[in-house]
């Protein structure tokens, strides 16, 4: 999943689309969420939570690594969300930034 946290609207030539090019190559899905969304964006909006977590991430949990980065409000919400699921601390790897 990319989410792109505190970006208002999506920028076609930023990191994401890099990250959609693996698409074709890695068992990977790639979920952009825009917090100010441009209108017409039928994608995730606002803060990724639990309820994006839920609808993006593939069951069962367990069997999954999970890789997150992000600013730290993110990264709680993750890895308290895959905890709760049952993910072992030991298949999610985080790495948190700062929002300028």
């Amino acid at each position: 999943m990319c989410a792109d946290p505190g970006q208002p609207e999506r920028n076609h030539d930023s990191g994401p689309a890099d990250i959609e090019a693996l698409q074709g190559t890695l068992n990977l899905r790639v979920v952009h969420v825009l917090s100010e969304p441009a209108d017409g964006w039928a994608g995730d909006s606002g803060r990724v939570g639990e309820h994006v977590l839920a609808a993006s991430l593939p069951g069962p949990h367990e069997q999954w690594q999970f890789f997150l980065c992000g600013p730290s409000a993110m990264m709680d919400t993750a890895e308290s969300w895959l905890a709760g699921v049952g993910v072992a601390a030991e298949q999610f790897h985080s790495e948190r930034f700062m929002m300028a």
